[in-house]
């Protein structure tokens, strides 16, 4: 190979299939489809958030640059039927950006079919970004098989197996009424402290603590 004005040129450039290829790869260089990035900022309010890619600029003669930051990038939540997940981003959180096919700005404006505002295609400005833990967590032996939600170090969770749920925490509140159809074993005691009836089960309740109620 030689390099030309910046531009590495193939030694068998007299051939058309290296010419294509040659221009193909140099087209190429200018899409952008996916790469890790770097969260900076986050707007939970407005859904946007502020990147670094975390890979470089690869010129075409080998050498790179940084990529300009990005701002105001939709962020993927899953959800349907009324329902999502929605993260509290920090600096520093990981995930992918992802580029969509055309000018998505009016489309995010409307929600509604849109056509492209623009001829930009394939821009990381019309990307929406995956948060990803990516490092490597690990998770409770006993949880192996399980549907988990958690925080990083395990104390948190939601664990969900084939035949049981399985909730972890410090602290776990119930902001809403409690009604078990089954039959209800406590390790320590049950304290209520309002309302009437303080305690109210369609099965049995089993405490090796104490059970208080509070009736006003």
């Amino acid at each position: 190979m030689s390099v030309v004005n910046n531009y590495v040129i193939p030694e068998d450039m007299e051939d058309l299939e290296p010419v294509i290829r040659f221009c193909f790869d140099k087209m190429m260089l200018y899409k952008d489809f996916s790469a890790p990035a770097i969260v900076k900022s986050y707007d939970r309010s407005s859904k946007r958030v502020n990147l670094e890619i975390a890979i470089a600029y690869l010129k075409s003669d080998y050498t790179t640059f940084q990529r300009a930051p990005l701002n105001n990038i939709p962020v993927y939540r899953m959800g349907g039927g009324g329902f999502f997940f929605d993260f509290n981003l920090q600096e520093g959180d990981l995930g992918w950006i992802k580029s969509n096919d055309n000018d998505i700005s009016l489309f995010l404006q409307s929600n509604n079919l849109s056509a492209p505002n623009t001829l930009r295609t394939n821009n990381f400005s019309d990307g929406v970004f995956y948060p990803d833990i990516v490092k490597n967590i690990i998770i409770a032996p006993e949880d192996t098989d399980n549907l988990v939600i958690q925080n990083e170090d395990g104390t948190v969770k939601i664990s969900m197996g084939q035949d049981a749920i399985t909730l972890t925490a410090p602290n776990i509140y119930i902001n809403s009424n409690l009604q078990v159809s089954g039959e209800l074993t406590v390790q320590q005691g049950i304290v209520s402290s309002g309302g009437s009836p303080a305690i109210r089960a369609n099965g049995d309740i089993t405490a090796s603590g104490s059970i208080t109620a509070d009736v006003p």
